[in-house]
């Protein structure tokens, strides 16, 4: 069992109460490699773009692009502005 799945698995469930757990003659132990899942970078950077607006039922709901590159770290290679084609910087040098 992966973060991930787990995550997917939870979130498909409408009610607390259709959620079952297999415990392993009933030890209890068994469960504790849920606490122990962390989520992969991947999953990590994509949560880290939601932004701190909160909608009415008090959940988190706007991405922000711009935080889930900061969170992973990527350099920002595009430049604002208009941009310019080859034959049009030919044509400048002549």
């Amino acid at each position: 069992m992966t973060w991930e799945g787990l995550y997917v698995a939870l979130s498909r469930v409408k009610y607390s109460d259709h959620i079952r757990l297999a415990i392993k003659r009933n030890n209890r132990g068994t469960m504790e490699y849920i606490s122990n899942l962390s989520k992969n970078k991947y999953t990590d950077w994509f949560f880290r773009g939601y932004g701190r607006v909160v909608d009415v039922d008090g959940r988190e709901r706007r991405w922000n692009r711009a935080l889930a590159r900061k969170a992973a770290m990527f350099k920002t290679t595009r430049q604002k502005g208009k941009k310019t084609s080859t034959a049009n910087k030919r044509s400048r040098i002549n």
